[in-house]
């Protein structure tokens, strides 16, 4: 096992110092002939590595805000350059730069999916982001449409009360963020496919946190790596679902299921432009929507319960004013010029008039705006 990790380091330098040598050779050429585009201050770090070790070794702190913060401090407060994942990106900072990306989305920007998420998202890699956005609109707006809030909110409550009393009560200790986890992932299962049996939740998030640990990092599937778990994951949760689809299918046919019921009932019987969704396109939009929904809630309750605790006096006006929070990594946010105190949790900042435009934009803006708001 050394020998072969050697073996695979030694082609990883000699890969790197021959790509260095052709990036020296292309900059020198691009000064002397002119020929390079004017780029941004900053740093695209290593040969092929670029400043991705640094970008996932903030990440697993989760602390991505402040591999942002460094380089606006060290290049520019407004917009920088960096390589993440062997890919040259520039970096926009601030309410100036979030309007003019929202306004001109269509015109000067071509949006992808990084690498990784490609090979794990194969249905989506052809796909535009802006079609897929829009197909996920239709599906939420639609799930609304027929579902009504009062049975909705029944079941949350149901749930609710369920998580409360199996896993938080009694307990002298709690490890907030997997049971907050445990506890939004069960919603989600229950309101996304329909599945209420706890052995098969529990299943599938294990499957689920496996490929969320792995969903940005360095897309080599070698054993003992982020993204080969992810890899083997996303083969697993495939299976799984693909099963629930079949027996779904079954159930519909019959009429022992309703096409409103659920967004998988929704995925397998509503046609879109381009016609009915594959089994593929289903299992990768369901996989998405938790992706894109669970643990941004999964992180924004276990952030309001942690500032809350540390705060009491702050509690019960919360829970009287504002009975909903927003927790976001977005660089304006964290921007002393739109906010003071910006890492202080301070709800009453929100009071009046509230923030600028385009300073707090946790759900985006315009066609990209996240389905759950």
């Amino acid at each position: 096992m050394e020998l072969f990790f050697f073996v695979l380091f030694s082609l990883f330098l000699i890969a790197s110092i021959s790509l260095g040598i052709r990036s020296f050779a292309n900059k020198t050429k691009e000064k002397v002939t002119g020929t390079g585009p004017t780029l941004p201050p900053g740093s695209f770090g290593w040969p092929i590595v670029g400043e991705t070790l640094q970008f996932l070794a903030a990440n697993r702190e989760g602390a991505i805000d402040k591999f942002i913060s460094k380089r606006k401090t060290k290049y520019s407060s407004k917009i920088f350059k960096t390589s993440i994942f062997g890919e040259n990106f520039i970096v926009f900072s601030g309410a100036a730069a979030n309007r003019f990306i929202f306004s001109n989305d269509s015109k000067f920007f071509i949006r992808w999916w990084p690498p990784s998420f490609q090979k794990l998202f194969p249905s989506m890699e052809f796909v535009p982001i802006e079609h897929d956005a829009a197909k996920g609109r239709k599906l939420m707006s639609l799930f609304f449409k027929f579902n009504e809030a009062q049975k909705l909110v029944a079941s949350i409550d149901f749930i609710s009360r369920n998580q409360l009393k199996n896993n938080w009560e009694g307990k002298n200790e709690v490890k907030v963020y997997p049971l907050v986890k445990m506890y939004t992932f069960t919603l989600a299962c229950h309101l996304f496919l329909s599945i209420n049996d706890t052995e098969k939740v529990l299943k599938l998030l294990y499957h689920f946190n496996n490929l969320t640990d792995g969903i940005l990092s360095v897309p080599l599937s070698i054993p003992g790596t982020p993204f080969h778990r992810a890899t083997r994951a996303m083969e697993s949760l495939r299976k799984e679902i693909y099963l629930i689809i079949k027996e779904r299918r079954e159930a519909l046919a019959k009429n022992l299921a309703s096409p409103t019921q659920d967004v998988l009932s929704q995925m397998i019987a509503v046609p879109f432009d381009d016609g009915f969704m594959t089994e593929l396109e289903i299992v990768d939009k369901i996989l998405a929507i938790l992706l894109g929904g669970e643990d941004t809630t999964t992180a924004t309750i276990t952030f309001a319960m942690k500032y809350l605790s540390e705060m009491p006096h702050l509690y019960n006006a919360v829970l009287k004013v504002y009975p909903y929070l927003y927790w976001s990594v977005g660089s304006s946010h964290h921007n002393s010029e739109y906010f003071s105190e910006p890492e202080r949790f301070n709800p009453i900042r929100f009071e009046g008039n509230g923030p600028s435009p385009y300073t707090h934009v946790p759900f985006g803006v315009g066609p990209l705006m996240c389905p759950g708001h």
